[in-house]
């Protein structure tokens, strides 16, 4: 049996382990999956087990996705390219680093049928998730974007580090402030993690800054309809769910861990595969998991 994991911290949010195992189930695969909270202090040890084969796999989740790149023998281009790292697959070369942020954002646009081509997007944050999201967009063809962060440097700082090849030539940094007015942008995206639970009260945008006809991905899926999302739907915007993407992540993962295991990426997938029962299976899941404890894999505590 083989054993994949996701590490992040904190990481009690985490539905992972219910979507992966019910799958490795339904598609009669021999693995088992686990949350493994780790601290930045307790990454060297997650490698050594990679290294030793105690782990078979990782998805990394917040705050790892860049720093563990230096844990890696090579990195795939998306990887590269999004200049953060989501998966660990183990194979002949070593510990190769992929990022399916990729995958799952096209998902995500393509489950709720939305086609982000010629439009002007304002993307909320500046870490490894908003990075991704900016080449994932320009894949698909966006006219612009505008990276706006709390911290301006930030923002600056994810404009250089893309090249000019992932970016379009609109491309530019924004301060992310209350009353920033977003009515240019036909598109918004939340890569930040407020409204993620448990601080589901949170937004990162004033209902004052959601217009009618805008359209707005959350990337956020815990509580899969946020705050953010319902307040954007009542105002007439069109919303794109943060579920849609982890349920891409997640498929787009077992493929590079088991391929052709589950025919994503394929434009079909196999037929024990209902989208629509997974998400309801994640719905259900969030309501439970915060009484659900992850283990914790640092070097505290193991002391």
């Amino acid at each position: 049996m083989k054993t994949l994991a996701v590490i992040g911290f904190p990481l009690k949010h985490t539905l992972s382990p219910l979507l992966h195992n019910h799958l490795f189930v339904l598609l009669g695969i021999d693995a088992r999956y686990q949350a493994l909270e780790t601290r930045a202090e307790g990454l060297a040890q997650v490698a050594t087990r990679l290294r030793a084969g105690d782990l078979d796999g990782l998805n990394i989740t917040r705050p790892h996705k860049i720093a563990f790149r230096e844990y890696l023998d090579q990195v795939a281009p998306d990887a590269a390219i999004a200049g953060a790292v989501n998966c660990v697959c183990v194979d002949r070369v070593g510990r190769r680093g992929h990022n399916t942020d990729l995958a799952g954002i096209a998902h995500a646009f393509e489950a709720a049928g939305h086609d982000c081509s010629g439009q002007q997007v304002l993307l909320l944050g500046a870490g490894g998730a908003a990075r991704a999201a900016a080449v994932a967009l320009h894949r698909m063809g966006v006219a612009g974007i505008t990276v706006a962060a709390r911290r301006l440097t930030a923002a600056d700082e994810l404009i250089a580090a893309l090249p000019a090849k992932q970016r379009p030539a609109d491309f530019r940094a924004m301060e992310l402030t209350p009353d920033l007015d977003t009515r240019p942008f036909g598109l918004l995206v939340n890569a930040t993690p407020v409204g993620q639970w448990p601080g589901v009260d949170e937004v990162p945008l004033g209902a004052g800054q959601l217009h009618r006809g805008q359209a707005l991905f959350d990337m956020v899926y815990h509580p899969d309809d946020t705050r953010l999302l319902q307040q954007a739907r009542s105002l007439g915007c069109r919303v794109i769910s943060g579920l849609d993407m982890f349920v891409g992540q997640a498929l787009a993962s077992l493929e590079l861990w088991f391929p052709g295991s589950t025919g994503f990426g394929s434009g079909s997938l196999w037929p024990d595969i209902d989208l629509a029962a997974l998400k309801e299976l994640l719905r259900v899941g969030s309501l439970e998991s915060t009484d659900r404890k992850p283990t914790v894999e640092t070097p505290e505590a193991s002391a």
